[in-house]
């Protein structure tokens, strides 16, 4: 998945993609976090980068009951397959497992298809819920039903 981190680097959203990816699995070591990748089962038994379809992340936040999705990328070849859909419901599952009820992410105004998919999973827009953003960073928030 390195292509993600340049991508991300590139354009300015992930400047310590190197130091962030030499550092895993942390930050997602803690309770309630988890980094999943999908892997295509398809095409090898090798469980490697080569075999990653995309990744996702979940972290608690400092606020009760609320996560914070981080790191979806799905590779081009595997994109409008669902991955990004079962990566992101697999990862929201696991945080309401864990007594995380609200799940919040941060996105970039050109991933339209991104947020047309966060919009279909019921994620509304939100204010800025934390420091460090950039100027054009878009927050959204999905709060499960009970």
């Amino acid at each position: 998945m390195s292509e993600f981190a340049e991508v991300a680097r590139g354009i300015g959203r992930w400047p310590s993609a190197a130091a962030d990816i030499a550092a895993l699995p942390a930050p997602y070591t803690v309770p309630g976090a988890m980094l999943l990748v999908a892997m295509d089962a398809a095409s090898s038994d090798a469980l490697d980068d080569a075999t990653a379809l995309g990744c996702g992340a979940i972290v608690p936040l400092a606020e009760p009951g609320v996560a914070e999705l981080q790191r979806i990328y799905v590779r081009p070849a595997a994109r409008r397959r669902g991955v990004a859909e079962a990566i992101i419901v697999a990862l929201m599952e696991h945080s309401r497992s864990h007594g995380r009820n609200c799940i919040r992410l941060v996105t970039a105004p050109q991933l339209t298809a991104a947020q047309a998919l966060y919009a279909s999973l019921g994620f509304s827009p939100i204010e800025r819920y934390r420091r460090g953003l950039r100027s054009e960073a878009l927050c959204f928030e999905r709060r499960a039903h009970s």
